[in-house]
């Protein structure tokens, strides 16, 4: 639901020309709020800069659609459960003959093959069955269950690599001229977030590492990363005890990390009397590494990010709104359109594409939505 959309928002972003297949119910996202004047700013972040068409896949007719679709394609890009696609003749093997330059990317949970493939998951199963939950409460102190994460990590890791090797894919064929089968899995992804943890599971030892957790000031949160020396005699100066510095209890790393509460206690005698504006300005004069905890609506506002233009707009029929860029700029320019990308209503360019670029005749379409193989977006026309 989001790891292939926003793999394909990406794409887009980039130049492709993404052509998205719905159901003729719609993708379930176009209903996530938050919804403005029935418009889902949830959908349109992830799906701006696309054309939808409606076919219903379950119809012979409609695969015959993307099959042809594929013949003129450079790239087919699926997240159903592995099995699905084959059940509509469409899977990389009954492809690859007709379409023997394609780049099928295929992602999925588990991967296409194995014991779990055919598994339903979601971003937080795969969180759980990553370890990523578990990894993430083995730094929590005093956490006596796993957290819960709200935030889609898997399938947002997971279109990023999709987007990275696709582009890969697409790389080699210059060379080859073959096309090649994507198998891309959320649960690997999640794994390559935990290098750490990953030997740490391999080669367990006792030594504690130092948690950075919030430390309060008089308004709020801040954090501070005194990671080397160098940073812990800063932050000794910037707090204005630089007594700290000879203090036995913090004399080396490994004596920091052992008395890390009571380092971190010492910092919040200091910052719970002053605002964190106030901190701030003290460390970052000292040289110390720290910021506030923010909110995602601070970072909209963020002057780091305006100068840097980071925020693009998507505009749908309500309107335009803030969302998010590819994080890398070329030869200094955003990676994103010069034009701002519109959300697309289902089934808008159906027409479009079945006449423009398959070569059907408007009697052959009307024909296809009659008998409900493809839809299409019909605006009501209001007289005033």
């Amino acid at each position: 639901m989001l790891a292939g959309p926003y793999c394909g928002r990406w794409l887009a972003d980039l130049g492709a020309d993404v052509i998205k297949i719905e159901s003729p119910e719609g993708d379930p996202m176009r209903n996530r709020p938050p919804l403005r004047n029935e418009h889902s700013a949830y959908f349109g972040h992830v799906n701006c800069g696309k054309r939808s068409i409606v076919l219903d896949l379950k119809k012979p007719e409609a695969a015959d659609i993307v099959r042809s679709l594929a013949a003129k394609s450079d790239v087919l890009l699926e997240g159903f459960r592995p099995g699905v696609m084959a059940r509509f003749g469409l899977d990389h093997e009954s492809l690859k003959e007709q379409c023997p330059s394609l780049i099928y990317c295929s992602i999925s949970g588990y991967g296409q093959d194995g014991p779990l493939a055919e598994s339903p998951a979601y971003a937080a199963i795969v969180h759980a069955t990553s370890g990523f939950d578990e990894a993430w409460r083995a730094s929590q102190p005093n956490q006596s269950q796993p957290p819960t994460c709200g935030v889609q990590i898997a399938d947002v890791l997971a279109g990023s690599f999709a987007t990275m090797a696709i582009q890969t894919a697409l790389l080699a064929r210059q060379g080859s001229g073959r096309g090649q089968h994507v198998d891309l899995s959320l649960m690997e992804g999640m794994l390559t977030l935990m290098p750490l943890e990953i030997v740490q599971a391999q080669f367990p030892e006792d030594a504690r590492r130092a948690q950075y957790r919030p430390i309060k000031a008089a308004d709020g949160y801040i954090i501070v990363t005194p990671i080397t020396p160098k940073n812990f005699v800063d932050l000794c100066v910037g707090i204005g005890r630089p007594e700290l510095r000879s203090d036995p209890r913090f004399a080396d790393p490994l004596d920091r990390v052992v008395n890390w509460d009571i380092l971190i206690g010492e910092v919040e005698a200091w910052s719970s009397l002053l605002s964190s504006v106030e901190c701030l300005a003290r460390l970052d004069k000292a040289g110390v590494p720290a910021s506030r905890h923010a909110t995602v609506a601070d970072a909209l506002g963020n002057r780091q990010l305006a100068q840097r233009e980071f925020f693009g707009t998507a505009r749908d029929g309500a309107g335009d709104y803030a969302i998010a860029s590819l994080p890398f700029r070329l030869n200094g320019e955003p990676a994103r359109p010069v034009i701002v990308p519109k959300v697309p209503r289902l089934g808008e360019h159906t027409r479009e594409v079945l006449e423009r670029l398959l070569g059907k005749d408007s009697s052959d379409v009307e024909r296809l939505v009659a008998e409900g193989v493809a839809g299409t977006f019909d605006p009501v026309a209001v007289v005033a």
